[in-house]
């Protein structure tokens, strides 16, 4: 019996040892000292984030960025949850199975020429599936604005795949000249999708409106991420030796980046904040560390901030709960009761 117990402990430890983690959890949740699983990521800059945070930015009164103009004339097909206010999500993958990987600037070549000219190809297609679509949900009407629509979306392929040729073509040669160990360098767009299941899409739809205490947290924790995210990609992230999951930087240049650009934290974390967050990337001297990592590490700065505003909120909700319960005699107000029978914290 030791030993089935000791074999199954063993390999529930070797599993999630291979478990992506970094790449599992909502970066907005791990700076507010949650776990919680991440089932899209902003297209914009890369950023995991459960459900509830995805439905949060949609609100009209959050405008942290705008959507693309070519996003509206791009493809529905890549797990891309299209939103008509901001911005745009896409659904979240642990891991990238490092696909379209180049190796060197030949491979790069041969991969961008390859996808330019099959998209070149490709793009009059655009003309009879661009009415079709429109055409099944606003009938003629749609059908006329899918002719227009797909007009603009030859252009938009057209563009797009030159974008991609160079893309191939600088990421084969950071990674055999450079030394760099990249999926792609300024074009995102070739990282695979998890599929946009209806379920999924429905979750999103009729996730329930944030409100109070917990809109000021999400929304003070939301630009704190997007502020990290972009010290981050200053640090030039890069896939480990060991895995293509996620990008990962030395602490010691996370720390330069974060110490030279100061002013992407000048709204988000006092000087107080700053120096134990500081101390705390010094601490892990030349170790790499994922995004993840980060949010943790800015969660320890404004421990204090968060404990704070959670003992705060925890006080108004008290107060509410005694201010909504009536007592006895509130309750029989139109019968005469006598003192002598009611507790003593009711009369």
């Amino acid at each position: 019996m030791f030993c089935f117990y000791s074999h199954y402990e063993s390999t529930l430890v070797s599993f999630f040892a291979e478990l992506p983690r970094d790449n599992m959890l909502c970066d907005v949740s791990l700076i507010l000292g949650e776990v919680r699983m991440a089932k899209w990521t902003i297209k914009t800059n890369g950023l995991k984030v459960t459900t509830e945070v995805a439905s949060f930015l949609q609100c009209k009164h959050v405008k942290l960025w705008q959507i693309s103009f070519w996003q509206i004339f791009s493809s529905a097909d890549d797990g891309t949850y299209k939103s008509d206010r901001y911005y745009s999500v896409r659904t979240h993958g642990a891991t990238t199975f490092a696909l379209n990987r180049v190796e060197t600037f030949f491979h790069g070549c041969v991969a961008g020429i390859i996808g330019f000219i099959a998209d070149i190809l490709m793009s009059p297609l655009k003309l009879y599936y661009k009415p079709d679509m429109h055409a099944r949900s606003n009938g003629a009407c749609g059908c006329l604005w899918g002719i227009i629509v797909g007009i603009f979306s030859i252009f938009n392929t057209a563009v797009q795949s030159v974008i991609y040729m160079f893309d191939r073509m600088a990421t084969g040669f950071s990674n055999q000249f450079l030394g760099a160990r990249m999926l792609y360098s300024f074009d995102a767009t070739i990282l695979g999708s998890p599929y946009l299941t209806k379920k999924l899409k429905e979750e999103l739809e009729t996730e329930p409106s944030t409100k109070g205490a917990r809109k000021t947290s999400l929304m003070m924790a939301t630009k704190l991420a997007f502020a990290a995210r972009c010290v981050f990609q200053k640090a030039k992230p890069m896939f480990p030796d060991e895995h293509w999951h996620f990008q990962v930087v030395s602490a010691s240049d996370l720390l330069h980046s974060a110490q030279t650009n100061k002013e992407y934290f000048k709204s988000h974390l006092n000087k107080k904040e700053k120096s134990v967050l500081f101390k705390l990337l010094a601490e892990e001297d030349n170790a790499n560390l994922s995004f993840s990592n980060f949010c943790v590490m800015l969660q320890k700065s404004i421990t204090s901030r968060v404990e704070k505003r959670r003992q705060t909120t925890h006080m108004r909700r008290s107060m509410l709960t005694n201010m909504m319960e009536p007592s006895l005699r509130e309750l029989y107000n139109d019968i005469e009761i006598d003192d002598d029978v009611l507790p003593e914290d009711t009369q």
